[in-house]
This record gives structure tokens, C-alpha cells and sequence, in this order.
């Protein structure tokens, strides 16, 4: 089985105090799409090849119509000796949903956050599974 690792979890939040659990919530994620069909971390070997998935989660809430929006996008690299080569990246895809922005809670952005990177992860694995024979 050839390994992978979720390399790097950037993004904007709409409001700082939900940034941290938003970036996990995104990896937890992640790391559950990635562990289905590889073995996550890095190999032992310093010139094995793996794969390194990068994502960029971007929230916004819109006040006016109550409108929150989590999106992802993600690139997926093959590592080798500590160089990155990119592979393919996907645009983001986003989960849209109307919220009370005065009860707004993390569980509420969080559980955008699930849907638009486990939505985000489906090509980007399915890829990866299709190349993988070549690691």
C-alpha cells in the first residue's frame, strides 16, 4: 500500500474564533478520506515517493442574507527526497447553508467544513487510487 499524508491545512475563516476548529475539523476529514486507501504518514525511506495532499478551506458568512459557505479546494503532490511535485489540483468545492449568525455555533461551521471537504476529497482520491501502482 503506498503511503500519503495531509501535508498542510490553510484557509480564511470569517471569524477568528472559529478558525481553529475549522482547520481540524478539515484534517480530521481529510486524514478520514486518505486512511481509507493509503497508509497516512510519511514512508521511512527519505527517497520513497508518496503522495501529500495540501488544502486551502476558505468560510464565509454572508450577515445580510444569513448565508454560510465553507469551501475546499485541494492539490495533490507526490513527495520524493523532500521536493514537492504537483499533480493535480481541484477547484474548490463549497457547502452552502442558512444559518442564524446570532446562535452561530463551531458545530454549525464545523459541519460545513465536513461537507464541502468530503465532498472535495472524492476526485482527488479516486486519482491518487489510480495512480498509486506507479509508487
Amino acid at each position: 500500500m503506498a503511503n500519503a499524508e495531509i501535508d498542510l491545512v490553510t484557509g480564511k475563516v470569517f471569524d477568528k474564533k472559529f478558525e481553529a476548529g475549522v482547520m481540524k475539523t478539515a484534517r480530521r476529514v481529510a486524514e478520514k478520506a486518505v486512511k481509507a486507501a493509503f497508509d497516512l504518514d510519511a514512508p521511512k525511506d527519505k527517497q520513497a515517493r508518496y503522495w501529500s495532499v495540501d488544502l486551502n478551506v476558505v468560510v464565509t458568512l454572508d450577515d445580510k442574507s444569513q448565508q454560510l459557505d465553507a469551501g475546499c479546494g485541494v492539490i495533490v503532490h507526490i513527495k520524493q527526497g523532500g521536493k514537492k511535485f504537483m499533480h493535480a489540483s481541484k477547484p474548490p468545492n463549497s457547502a452552502k447553508g442558512k444559518v442564524n449568525a446570532a446562535k452561530l455555533a463551531q458545530a454549525d461551521v464545523d459541519s460545513m467544513v465536513e461537507d464541502a471537504v468530503s465532498a472535495a476529497m472524492d476526485k482527488p482520491i479516486a486519482l491518487m487510487k489510480a495512480g498509486s501502482k506507479d509508487l
